[in-house]
């Protein structure tokens, strides 16, 4: 997985293998540049039951991690998605990558996308040490995902990465993104809209490259400390969404302050210590 060593105003990038760190190579490659393990394991069917993925996964149809079930998600793990497959999390599904062993997750080779996660009330999904491309996230009721020290980009042609009407989003020390420069496919990375949220929090990360960085329609969002830049637009806000932008830095100015912005203590650089680990 590519991981950023240094953010700086240029955003200078240095690469190296397996160690989660993104790097301006050109872009355009949707496929996960971890190691292909040698076991493969084939998944067509719902999780019923406490399972743990690990080796190569190919998930070859829409299923469910049913209701009061754990999928685990072994460091290392490639999970392939096809272009029908997407994953509702009724459940518990825990992906424990780790710092240079991580977990990737993207469409199956010869394809560009595949549908989302779905994580409803009472499903918790809780991502470590992720590389995640070609898929969205959709979020409603009481459902939870928290991530931490990963990478999110390309969800689909013009589709939004992180769609949440309700429920949790904790995300932090992660990259939602390409570096500036690099195509991303995503039209927004986080669109936010509805009143049953319970928490909602983006910090210490980079919000990049997307046609908005986050449509803030509703709910009050945490969004400190985070940098943004090479979005079309970093803040599209309507309705009584809020957010607090303070100590974040803005490589194409600060949004105009309001009611429903707070901009405390705003970066005049690179937050350094924004972005996976």
């Amino acid at each position: 997985m590519k991981r950023l060593v240094q953010v700086v105003l240029a955003v200078s990038l240095v690469s190296s293998l397996g160690a989660c760190q993104k790097a301006d190579d050109g872009g355009g490659n949707n496929e996960p540049d971890a190691a292909i393990p040698q076991n493969t394991t084939d998944v067509s069917a719902d999780v019923t039951t406490p399972t743990t993925w690990s080796g190569l996964v190919k998930v070859h149809a829409a299923i469910k991690v049913a209701s009061g079930v754990t999928l685990a998600i072994d460091p290392g793990t490639v999970i392939q998605l096809d272009p029908t497959a997407g994953i509702t999390v009724n459940g518990t599904v825990t992906a424990n990558g780790a710092k240079g062993n991580v977990v990737t997750i993207g469409p199956a080779p010869g394809n560009k996308y595949w549908r989302q996660w779905t994580v409803p009330s009472g499903g918790v999904l809780n991502l470590t040490y992720v590389q995640h491309t070609g898929g969205a996230f959709s979020i409603s009721g009481t459902g939870m995902v928290m991530a931490r020290d990963s990478e999110f980009s390309n969800a689909g042609n013009s589709v939004d990465m992180f769609v949440a009407s309700g429920g949790t989003l904790d995300l932090q020390y992660s990259w939602l993104g390409e570096p500036e420069g690099t195509p991303d496919t995503t039209h927004c990375n986080m669109h936010f809209e509805g009143s049953t949220f319970t928490s909602l929090t983006i910090s210490h990360s980079n919000v990049s490259t997307a046609s908005y960085g986050i449509m803030l329609y509703g709910g009050q969002v945490d969004l400190t400390y985070n940098n943004w830049f090479g979005n079309g637009v970093d803040v599209e806000r309507q309705l009584t969404g809020k957010g607090d932008l303070s100590n974040g830095y803005f490589k194409k100015g600060n949004p105009t302050a309001s009611a429903s912005l707070t901009e405390n203590n705003m970066a005049t650089a690179m937050v350094a210590d924004a972005g996976p680990r």
